[in-house]
């Protein structure tokens, strides 16, 4: 073997082996600068080769996006506004009142001046507020919450407007107190007042009580009698003579009771008002006396 021939051997091994170099420095080449390669290559959006008659062209399906660029976000979505709790109906005056007088009867007098003052802001007027302030009193006084309250209902008294309900509610505190002298002087300044008919009845038969309390019935069996002969009106009546039954049966007069009286009252008496407050038999009975005692004349 010539040193020529190893020459040339030795030579194409070295060509060989730069390409295999060059092979594996392209590779390298591009994963090194794949990324700036691949950005390059997005821009490119014509490419055109030609050599003699041969032409090559690429053309990239990219458009251009012109004008905003939607977000790629989901908007997002405004926040309801909240929903306004309706207010509640406001309470009647009477519901209101009957929630003071369910917090006076149950203890809770915190409650019960709480439902007073609610009671007042929703008075439709000032008589009304004044109507109510006489109730609030009372309820006081009853309920041992305030020795003051009869001179304070004394003084609303003084007022025109409330004058003959706050003397009816000075009455009912003397009588609670078992003070009757000083309820039947309550009761007689209210009649001496100009009063409608059923509060003159209201006044009678109250007066009548007393001084049947003070063993003295005849003269609440008068004092009965003379208001009768002053109203007109059915129902201020048929009060009055509810009266004079409650009389007789205070001094027990077992009269009323007689079963032919009773059946001629059912007969005879006119229809009247029904009083809820009182349970039917008793209603009944007293309808009947109070028409039994209306044939004697008063």
């Amino acid at each position: 073997m010539t040193i020529a021939t190893i020459s040339n051997e030795t030579i194409q091994a070295i060509a060989s082996l730069w390409k295999l170099v060059a092979a594996v420095g392209f590779l390298l080449a591009i994963i090194i600068l794949r990324k700036p390669l691949q950005e390059v290559v997005m821009k490119i959006r014509n490419f055109r080769f030609k050599k003699g008659e041969a032409e090559l062209s690429l053309e990239t399906g990219t458009e251009e996006v012109r004008g905003e660029v939607p977000p790629t976000e989901e908007k997002k979505q405004k926040p309801s506004e909240p929903v306004q709790a309706e207010e509640p109906t406001p309470k009647e005056p009477s519901d209101l009142f009957f929630e003071m007088y369910r917090a006076f009867t149950d203890g809770k007098f915190e409650d019960a001046d709480q439902a007073f003052e609610r009671l007042q802001k929703a008075a439709d007027d000032a008589v009304s507020r004044l109507r109510n302030q006489v109730m609030y009193h009372w309820l006081m006084y009853k309920h041992g919450r305030d020795a003051n309250a009869v001179q304070k209902l004394e003084d609303l008294a003084k007022k025109k407007d409330v004058r003959e309900t706050a003397l009816y509610w000075v009455a009912n505190c003397h009588e609670h107190s078992q003070s009757y002298a000083k309820a039947i002087d309550a009761y007689s300044r209210a009649l001496s007042g100009d009063i409608s008919q059923s509060d003159r009845s209201r006044h009678t038969v109250g007066l009548a009580k007393c001084y049947v309390t003070m063993e003295n019935p005849e003269k609440g069996l008068q004092v009965i009698a003379s208001a009768l002969a002053q109203v007109t009106e059915p129902e201020a009546k048929i009060a009055l003579y509810h009266g004079i039954a409650d009389v007789h049966e205070k001094t027990g007069n077992s009269t009323l009771s007689e079963p032919l009286l009773y059946r001629k009252s059912f007969n005879s008496h006119p229809k009247t008002p029904q009083h809820s407050s009182m349970p039917p038999t008793r209603r009944a009975k007293q309808n009947c006396r109070a028409y039994a005692w209306s044939t004697t004349g008063l």
